[in-house]
């Protein structure tokens, strides 16, 4: 009797170890309870008339490629754009999406899920856009004009390209705003027209964003 007695509690003491054991196995990971949180950058790099161009860096590679990016109005019902960085997270903003009435934009990586065992950061940054006009003409033997903006970043040492337009365009030469905008380029016969290279300018958390802009055509005809 004594000895059944004993085997009996051994055995109870095995099952209750057994069980344990099974509790232990399906409790989280403690890395679970505490997953790894990093960081994440957005900037904006450079535009041209198509795009405006962006990259989003991290401390893991993990948290770069495939990220969803959101550009919002602020007070708008519906994203001007929703994009993807790709695998080096590179992304780019088509830039006819964005509404010509638009002076303020915030562009958002958006907090993807990765599970338990790591969190990348949603990152947002301000984008302030110009309102500008470009003028060009002849002026003292030469041509030239002036750009103004509703954003004075986006004046001083904005490139100024010529295109002679009488067909396909032609590119004809450029050179750079001075302090208040005025720009000046060699004249010579035809039809033409200015174009304000777009810029983006700032950083880290705020950029600006100036637009392209095209001057009204004219055409001169050297004097005979």
């Amino acid at each position: 009797g004594w000895r059944r007695g004993r085997d009996r509690s051994g055995f109870v003491r095995v099952l209750a170890a057994i069980a344990g054991a099974g509790v232990l196995a399906c409790m989280p990971a403690v890395a679970d309870a505490h997953p790894e949180r990093f960081s994440s950058q957005v900037a904006l790099v450079d535009a041209s008339v198509e795009f405006i161009g962006g990259e989003l860096s991290s401390p893991s590679a993990r948290c770069v490629g495939g990220r969803t990016i959101r550009v919002e109005e602020p007070g708008a019902t519906a994203p001007v754009a929703v994009v993807e960085s790709d695998d080096e997270g590179r992304f780019q903003i088509p830039a006819a999406a964005i509404p010509p009435a638009a002076t303020r934009l915030v562009v958002t990586a958006v907090r993807p899920r990765m599970g338990r065992q790591r969190v990348c950061r949603a990152d947002a940054a301000e984008l302030t856009i110009d309102q500008g006009a470009l003028s060009g003409g002849v002026t003292a033997d030469a041509f030239g004009g002036r750009l103004s903006s509703s954003v004075a970043a986006c004046v001083p040492g904005r490139r100024i390209e010529l295109y002679e337009i009488s067909s396909d365009p032609v590119f004809v030469g450029s050179n750079f705003t001075d302090t208040v905008g005025d720009w000046v380029i060699q004249s010579a016969t035809g039809t033409y027209e200015a174009r304000a290279v777009p810029a983006i300018l700032g950083g880290p958390d705020a950029f600006i964003y100036c637009r392209p802009l095209v001057s009204p055509p004219w055409v001169f005809e050297e004097p005979t």
